[in-house]
């Protein structure tokens, strides 16, 4: 088999077009094996529940006894192999619900209340001892809490981390992951006033880091190999200023900035195009969802606009079928982004077969004919164009002397009305 890579665009599938919603969740929270997908409905303070079954169906609906935007998620909060829904009040009172399937519909407990506005959540190891804890950053100073901590132990305890001297309280951007590329989880967070990034580490107690200051305010942060070199990086979505890329190297660096027209208001990382690389995903209060892809450079691509205003994006499999699409909520619904790519076909059905080797294109084709050969890189931009005449049997293209860079190319050939495209990785 050989794998084709369509030349398609990104395809929008309406989830639910009914009202207003903010966050986003992905997970099995009913432990059968199906992943579902979350969204909070914020006009009527509930988390709807999606299940995709040759379309979307809407299969429950949770009352929130408080008003909540993005702070939901589906984990294993109790570390004991059962996933359940969190979700954490937006407003000053700050309790946080745990919702757990019976087998018959869901039920809830308040497991805590921090007297202080809970903004965004994740889920992680952040101490580095084995055991994931929920993480909520903070908003409505005093008190002056960067974010509060909640693990399970026979039974809930929580408490506060402080925010740095100087800062009053957290921000919308929370992330967990190995930023220094040390093996060490840390929490990434925006910090308030003047909007600043900083980084904790638990040795015992919290040690924080500031970062970076001067920021604009931090709606987003994702920890990950957005370049795919095997180097985990920082990145920010800071409202007014696009992405910040932070990279640690005997001390923290901005190493790019990618402009991001509107206020962005949220950031995931993923493999979205499902072919094993990494891209940024964004969206925009104007109602973008942007895609940035680096190959040397970083470029940025629109992926879409479902209309109005977004404000929460999440890559994942929330179809079941081992394919990452990316979901984003916003002031219309909960949609869904698919890109259509790695259909597997055998050429000699075709028959064709294209190959790469030493700056040669080798063509097979079982009949002569004329034919349009084009080279796309990465972000979709023809950098090769020739027209060809197709013997029967082998043929060659020569490329220009070291014309091809390392990194993915696409090579489409059209001939008789079809087209057959490929990626190849130099």
């Amino acid at each position: 088999m050989i794998i084709l890579i369509l030349f398609s665009q990104w395809v929008l599938n309406p989830i639910w077009t009914g009202g207003f919603c903010v966050g986003v969740s992905l997970g099995k929270g009913r432990n059968d094996d199906t992943i579902r997908a979350y969204c909070v409905h914020i006009s009527s303070n509930t988390i709807k529940e999606f299940k995709y079954s040759n379309g979307w169906i809407n299969t429950a609906n949770l009352s929130l006894p408080f008003y909540c935007e993005k702070s939901i998620i589906v984990a294993d909060g109790r570390n004991e192999g059962i996933n359940r829904i969190y979700a954490g009040e937006f407003y000053g009172g700050g309790n946080v619900v745990e919702y757990t399937w019976t087998g018959s519909g869901y039920t809830y407990s308040n497991i805590g209340s921090t007297g202080q506005q809970l903004i965004n959540i994740n889920f992680g190891d952040a101490r580095n001892d084995g055991v994931k804890r929920i993480y909520f950053s903070t908003g409505s100073a005093p008190p002056y809490y960067a974010f509060w901590e909640f693990t399970y132990q026979n039974g809930w305890n929580y408490s506060p981390v402080s925010s740095p001297s100087g800062y009053y309280m957290g921000n919308f951007g929370i992330a967990i992951g190995n930023g220094r590329n040390d093996g060490i989880n840390r929490i990434y967070i925006g910090i308030y006033p003047g909007y600043a990034l900083c980084e904790y580490t638990y040795t015992g107690n919290w040690n924080y880091e500031i970062i970076a200051t001067g920021l604009s305010q931090v709606m987003g942060i994702v920890v990950g190999d957005g370049r795919n070199d095997g180097i985990n990086r920082v990145y920010v979505a800071t409202r007014y200023e696009g992405i910040r890329e932070y990279t640690y190297s005997n001390g923290w660096n901005l190493t790019a900035t990618i402009p991001v027209s509107g206020e962005i208001f949220d950031i995931d990382i993923g493999k979205a195009k499902n072919d094993n690389l990494n891209r940024l995903y964004c969206v925009t209060y104007s109602g973008y969802v942007y895609e940035a892809t680096y190959q040397g450079s970083w470029t940025l691509n629109q992926i879409g606009s479902p209309g109005g205003y977004l404000f929460k994006v999440k890559c994942g499999y929330g179809r079941n079928d081992n394919k990452i699409r990316v979901y984003v909520a916003g002031s219309n619904g909960f949609f869904e982004y698919e890109y259509p790519t790695q259909i597997e076909e055998n050429y000699l059905s075709k028959g064709l077969r294209i190959f790469y080797k030493d700056g040669k294109i080798e063509i097979y084709s079982n009949e002569s004919g004329n034919a349009k050969f084009s080279i796309f890189d990465i972000t979709g931009r023809e950098i090769f164009y020739k027209d060809i005449n197709l013997d029967k049997g082998n043929n060659t293209i020569s490329l220009p002397v070291n014309f091809l860079k390392s990194g993915i190319y696409f090579i489409k050939l059209k001939t008789k009305g079809e087209e057959f495209s490929k990626k190849i990785l130099k």
